[in-house]
């Protein structure tokens, strides 16, 4: 089974969203959905017993399997528990700069081998761990990484770490118990420097330790590969899907407002890896911003990152998560009524 399931915040890519202007041009008209021949519909349920109106404007949706994370940067607490077992609700991480505070949590992901929630608070680059069972709710710990990088997601496998650089030569730096190095696929656009292109994919990722697999997909256009790490000395790319890059000046880097959004946010069982697709363009997020990622499609690849099927929703959602104890997903969505409430399709 996946020790993480990653899904990025949203507001991580507001700033950098509004300040893009038009430039470039697009080369093809390709999309993940090319990869697909099967369509499924699939009709989503409410969560029972989910607390109405428990929820302000949440970005993430996270299942621990004790608990269901909601990420809310607008909040002064910016994770919210709920408790499957009791129905209780809880409020952790206030927002600041004190010793147990937070600037801004983007990710949200989970540690098997310790039974450990963890979030990544990029402004500090620290990765904060909260117990899913002893003491639930209770921060155990800061880690500040000592790397000489900028990450923007991690995820883990026991000991091992896997940071998704944001402007390294390679996408990926590992660390063991004892030794750091990075490896990685370069993708090109042709012009452009490749420390742009580099910094402008990025997005998601989800491990799968049985199976040995990471994979990562970009939130600006449809870009994303998988990687076996079966042995740590030659790890391989073993599926780069380059449907659609994003369209950036070859003159800054600035990017397109044409430019499509994509995956931001991911999931996975230990068969299959579930992408919320996007299809808004930079301009549509722009016209609106409090819809820009809802989303009514979930692209199902396996492992080897073959084209599975894509499953066509009754209604937009923003963020997924697998529940392993029930083995579903779990969907964060609007209820009629336009408050933020918790849907589910089963397995």
């Amino acid at each position: 089974l996946p020790s993480c399931c990653f899904l990025l915040s949203l507001s991580y890519f507001l700033v950098f969203l509004i300040s893009q202007i038009i430039y470039g041009c697009q080369k093809s008209d390709e999309s993940y959905l090319d990869l697909f021949s099967t369509k499924q519909e699939m009709q989503l349920h409410p969560l029972k017993d989910f607390p109405i109106d428990s929820l302000s404007k949440p970005e993430i949706i996270f299942s621990s399997g004790s608990h269901l994370v909601f990420l809310e940067p607008f909040n002064d607490y910016q994770l919210t528990l709920y408790n499957q077992t009791t129905k209780k609700i809880s409020h952790i991480l206030k927002k600041g700069q004190g010793p147990d505070e937070v600037i801004s949590l983007q990710t949200i992901g989970y540690k098997y081998d310790t039974d450990e929630i963890y979030a990544t608070d990029l402004p500090s680059q620290s990765v904060l761990f909260i117990s899913d069972s002893i003491k639930a709710g209770c921060l155990l710990h800061r880690f500040k990484p000592q790397i000489n990088t900028y990450f923007c997601d991690v995820v883990f496998d026991g000991d091992l770490s896997f940071f998704l650089q944001t402007a390294n030569d390679k996408r990926f730096l590992a660390t063991t118990a004892d030794s750091t190095f990075a490896f990685g696929e370069d993708i090109f656009i042709s012009g452009v420097n490749p420390g742009i292109v580099q910094k402008s994919l990025q997005g998601p990722c989800v491990i799968s330790p049985d199976k040995k697999r990471l994979a990562w997909f970009s939130v600006y256009g449809d870009v994303m590969q998988i990687y076996d790490y079966s042995c740590i000395d030659d790890i391989k790319c073993i599926c780069s899907n380059i449907c659609k890059l994003p369209i950036l000046s070859t003159d800054d880097g600035v990017m397109n407002l044409k430019t499509k959004l994509s995956v931001a946010s991911v999931t996975s069982d230990k068969d299959y890896i579930y992408a919320l697709y996007n299809q808004n363009s930079l301009f549509d997020a722009l016209q609106n911003r409090e819809q820009m990622f809802f989303s009514d499609k979930i692209l199902i690849f396996n492992w080897n990152g073959e084209a599975h099927c894509v499953l066509q929703l009754d209604r937009p959602i923003k963020s997924i998560t697998y529940d392993k104890s029930q083995n579903r997903i779990l969907c964060l969505g609007l209820n009629d009524d336009l408050s933020y409430g918790v849907f589910y399709f089963n397995l």
